[in-house]
C-alpha cells in the first residue's frame, strides 16, 4: 500500500469514520462524481476510494490536500456559473 492512499483501520477504529465516510459518498454525489472518476483525479486506485467510502480506510494528508482542492475549485467553478 502506498503511504498517500491511507491508513487500514482495525475494527474498533472503523466506528470512528462512519462520519468522514458518508461525507466523501455525499460531496462526490454532490458534484455528480464518479467512484472511478475520483480516484483517477486523486491519483489513487480505485479500490482505496471504495475503501475510504466504506469505511475500512482513512485517506492520508496527500489525499486530503488534494479532494481539498478538487472540490473547492468545483465548488468556486459552479458559484462563478450561477
Amino acid at each position: 500500500m502506498r503511504e498517500t492512499e491511507g491508513v487500514e483501520l482495525s475494527e474498533q477504529e472503523k466506528g470512528g469514520a462512519d462520519t468522514l465516510s458518508s461525507r466523501l459518498k455525499i460531496a462526490r454525489e454532490a458534484l455528480g462524481g464518479t467512484q472511478k472518476g475520483v480516484s483517477e483525479l486523486l491519483g489513487i486506485s480505485f479500490r482505496s476510494w471504495q475503501d475510504y467510502e466504506k469505511g475500512k480506510k482513512i485517506p492520508g494528508s496527500q489525499v486530503l490536500s488534494r479532494l481539498c482542492l478538487l472540490y473547492t475549485s468545483d465548488a468556486a467553478d459552479e458559484e462563478d456559473s450561477v
